[in-house]
């Protein structure tokens, strides 16, 4: 600890003018943690209620894991009902509906952690990201009201993505599709085609030891 004394400053007001007197200075008879003795009992602290969220930790996998399946499942459906004449407003809802009850499903007790004294941590769960479905020069994040919505044509160039989480462990899905055709060579086969080869570059870097700059820039 520091063995200097610290001053308390007081400030009056004069009551006929409003205005501040000058400052006094109060020296202070009691010793002041220094700032390094400080961060250390909050670095201490910090770190027995710090609990681990990363894969190392199994319950995290597990909730990943869950988050996962429903995603994939959820994405399926709705490209499967991307088909002509289909309202994207009602896809939208469709896949929404399906994140929310499949996590409806899973860790409904509460989390009750070694010591805690109460009834245990409600865990939170369900949409990350609204379901988006992005039609042609629509590059995404496109989750329209009904009276914005519109109907997929044949040809249509649609980008489906969507969230879901379990107490925060988030995993996110996209696909595209071509609506009522299996089969295009012009410009909309190129796109496509890039869009992939991106990807690929993207995921190889995804490595320990990379940052999320270098996975960009590829």
């Amino acid at each position: 600890t520091s063995s200097v004394l610290p001053f308390v400053v007081s400030v009056a007001a004069d009551r006929t003018t409003g205005r501040l007197r000058p400052y006094q200075q109060e020296p202070v008879d009691r010793p002041v943690p220094s700032a390094a003795s400080l961060y250390s009992r909050m670095s201490d602290t910090e770190s027995e209620n710090e609990e681990v969220t990363d894969l190392s930790n199994p319950d995290v996998t597990t909730k990943y894991r869950a988050s996962g399946d429903i995603i994939q499942k959820a994405l399926q459906k709705v490209c499967e009902a991307c088909v002509v004449d289909a309202d994207i407003a009602t896809l939208c809802e469709m896949g929404d509906k399906i994140l929310e009850e499949e996590t409806g499903k899973l860790y409904n007790k509460k989390d009750k952690k070694a010591g805690d004294k109460g009834g245990g941590r409600k865990i939170e769960k369900g949409i990350a990201f609204p379901t988006c479905i992005s039609v042609n020069e629509l590059v995404g994040h496109f989750s329209p009201l009904k009276g914005e919505s519109k109907a997929l044509k044949e040809g249509d160039l649609v980008k489906v993505d969507m969230a879901c989480h379990i107490d925060g462990f988030i995993a996110a899905a996209a696909h595209t599709v071509l609506v009522g055709v299996e089969k295009v060579e012009d410009g909309r086969a190129d796109v496509v085609m890039a869009a992939w080869s991106a990807a690929e570059a993207a995921l190889r870097l995804v490595q320990v030891g990379n940052t999320n700059t270098q996975v960009t820039e590829a």
